[in-house]
This record gives structure tokens, sequence and C-alpha cells, in this order.
């Protein structure tokens, strides 16, 4: 058998992603060469690529056990533990690799990919310089050296760096993708959605080229780039730290003025306040994206860009606060219960709406504690409007909210 024949024609066909072609030629091989390595290592390259992460790790290990001279199966070794998010053994895994074979361009490009996601910037450029030094088209150490520049501040190299890389491979979607970047660092926003939309012509599944046109889009909106601004600004230590001493204050001052004002009318408004306040802070973090996602409405084009689920997000999202928004004043002017109860529990069906709509959909009793909180928020509001017990159903209703928010936190630490 042709070895060598048939792991070029596996490794071409594996770069045209047809996966089903690249596995026969690889289970014929095996069939008639099972100890051969170079076909083992193409086996594990085909699970990283089908995306079995699980089985192209243990096959990996598996390579790297049997060969450990071998520098490409230390090279793929580090390929998947950086899909994994292991940067630290991916580091480990290249550097062995770089031990045995120095001079390998792709090896130092990995390296200082590595590295730029370690932040040492310093050392991702050494690393991305060297690898140019020895094959200048190496895409990955131009977007790394460009990317890492960028980060240090040096905007006129970095300007320059991402040039050339599209100058020399100006077919390659991460070209496009970091120079889309980069013009968002330096507020060109439109020039920003032209290089997403390159990006993505030449690869449609690319899934940071659609995120970041999207958020081209909405940052050419002035309202969104203030909402930003005061974003970044709220994620710093000291204003972390001015808001939880405020949510320490005012919330011991809210409770004092709880219980002084409870036997009168006057401690609902009191706690409507609150809850106010903290839907506000709330929102402000979490029902912004989907609320903002109407700015892509008006042209067709943009609005292509989000799929079904994620306009169904947002209209559920924009109803539910436009729900919580009619209550709270008509309470304000009327001081009903119905109308309390429509703001509470409009403003609380955002939860359910997440779990149903979101990114991460919840499965298992948290799906049905989802989709039991909009009858019961019906059913609430009818009960408190005729007041007919509405007590069980407010007490109820907390209770399926409390066990869906803790599956949803499970799930996502999962």
């Amino acid at each position: 058998m042709d070895v060598q024949g048939a792991v070029a024609r596996i490794e071409q066909l594996l770069r045209l992603e047809k996966y089903d072609a690249a596995r026969r030629i690889i289970d014929a091989g095996l069939r008639r060469e099972p100890e051969e390595r170079w076909l083992h290592l193409c086996l594990a390259e085909w699970e990283f690529l089908a995306g079995n992460r699980d089985e192209a790790s243990r096959q990996a290990d598996t390579v790297v056990g049997q060969h450990p001279d071998w520098c490409r199966a230390h090279y793929l070794n580090a390929r998947i533990r950086v899909t994994e998010g292991d940067f630290p053994a991916a580091g480990e895994a290249i550097r062995a690799a770089l031990a045995l074979s120095p001079q390998v361009p792709e090896y130092l490009a990995r390296m200082a990919h590595i590295q730029m996601v370690l932040h040492e910037p310093d050392k991702a450029i050494a690393s991305a310089s060297a690898a140019l030094a020895i094959g200048p088209a190496n895409v990955l150490a131009l977007n790394v050296r460009s990317r890492s520049l960028l980060a240090q501040g040096r905007m006129e190299e970095a300007a320059e760096a991402y040039r050339v890389a599209l100058a020399i491979a100006p077919d390659d979607a991460y070209n496009h993708l970091n120079y889309a970047r980069y013009q968002i660092v330096v507020d060109k926003y439109r020039l920003a959605q032209e290089h997403y939309r390159i990006a993505l012509q030449l690869r449609p599944g690319l899934h940071q080229a659609r995120a970041g046109l999207v958020e081209a889009v909405k940052l050419d909106h002035r309202s969104y780039r203030g909402y930003q601004k005061v974003l970044v600004w709220s994620a710093g230590s000291e204003a972390q730290s001015v808001m939880s001493s405020l949510a320490v204050v005012g919330g011991s001052m809210g409770g004092m003025a709880v219980l002084k004002t409870l036997p009168s009318p006057l401690s609902l408004y009191v706690l409507l306040f609150g809850f106010l306040i903290l839907w506000a802070m709330l929102g402000f973090r979490y029902l912004v994206n989907p609320i903002t996602n109407w700015f892509l409405f008006s042209n067709r084009a943009h609005r292509t860009l989000l799929g079904q689920r994620e306009w169904r997000l947002t209209y559920v999202v924009t109803v539910c606060v436009a729900l919580g928004l009619v209550g709270a004043l008509a309470f304000l002017a009327t001081a009903s219960s119905t109308a309390l109860a429509v703001m509470t529990y409009g403003g609380t069906l955002v939860i359910p709406a997440y779990a149903i709509f979101g990114d991460q959909r919840v499965t298992g009793p948290g799906w049905w504690f989802a989709v039991a909180q909009p009858p019961l928020a019906v059913a609430g509001i009818l009960a408190t409007h005729y007041w007919v017990a509405p007590e069980p159903l407010y007490a109820l209703s907390f209770i399926c909210l409390s066990c869906l928010a803790g599956v949803m936190t499970r799930q996502e630490s999962l």
C-alpha cells in the first residue's frame, strides 16, 4: 500500500471538508496496515475535525504514547488541547513538537497563538515573527502578530500587519475576520461590516464573523455605543466596588423602609421602587442584547443575520419587558393590585423566555418549569384581579422560577 499517497489524499479531503470520503480511505488503510502510525494520526485528526473531541483526544494520546519522538503527533495534540481550551497543556504539547523540529513555521505559529491567548503578547510576537521568517505566508502567524500588536496598543504596526496579511492571503476568511475586529477597535464600523461580510462569503459557517457583523451593525447606532461604554465601565473593579456598596446600603435602607411602612399601603410603593431598580440593573446587562436586535429589523439583509430562534427570543423578551413597564406605570398611577401583578409576572417571564428560546435551551425538568410559567402568570393575574386566592399562585410561580433558575445555572456550569 502507498501510505504516503493515501495520507496525502486524506489530508486533501480533510481540507476540503469531505469527511466521509476521507474516513473510507482511513478505514481501508487501517485494515491493510493496522500498525501504520500515519493512518492512526489521520484517524485522530479526522475525529478532531468531525467534532468528536473526546475520541480525538484519546486517539492523539495513544499516538503520542506510542511515538513520543514524533513531532506531528505532539502538534496535533496541541491543536486538540487548544480546541478544548486547555492552553497550558497545549503549550506543553507544542513545546515538545518544537524541541523535535524547531524550524517548522506551523509549530511556531501555534506556539504564538497559545502565547497570545495566555496574555503574553511579547512572546507571541517573537514566535510569530520567527514563523514568518521561515514561512512568510503562514496565515496563523500573520493573524497572531497583528492581534498581539493591537493588544499592545501599537496601532500603526498592527494596521500594517493586517494589510500585509490580507495582501498575502486575500481569500482567507480569518484574515478578514481579524481585520474587521481591528476596524471595530478604531471605530470604523462600516468598514468592519464589509470585511465581516467577505469572511462570511468565504466561510458561510464562520460563527464569529456572523456575530461580529451583528455587533458592527448595532455599533453603528450611537445609543448602542453609549450602552457599550457604560457596560465596559461597569465591569471595572472600581465600578463594581461602588455598585456593591450602593446595593448593600440601598438594600438595608429599603428593608428598613418596608418595615416602617409595613402596616400601610406605602410599603407596596417601596417594594415597587426596589423591584424596578433591581429589574433595571438586571435588564441593563441581560435584556439589552435581544432588545437591540431591533436595530437590524429595518434592513432585510441585516435581519437575516439572526436565526428564527433569536428573533423569537427578541419578540418574547420585548413583550415581557413591555408588560412589566406597562404594569409598573399603571401601578404608579392607580396603585392597583392587578397592575402590580402584571408588572411582576410580566417581568419574570423573561427567565422562561431565555430558557425556551435562548442559546442554551433547558431540557428535562427545567423545560417543564419554563413551560409552566406562562399559564401560571395568566392565572396569577386573573386571581389577583378577581382576588381569588392569589397568594398560592404567587408562591407556586416563585417556586417554579427558583427551580428553573437553578437548572439554568447548573446547565450553564456543565
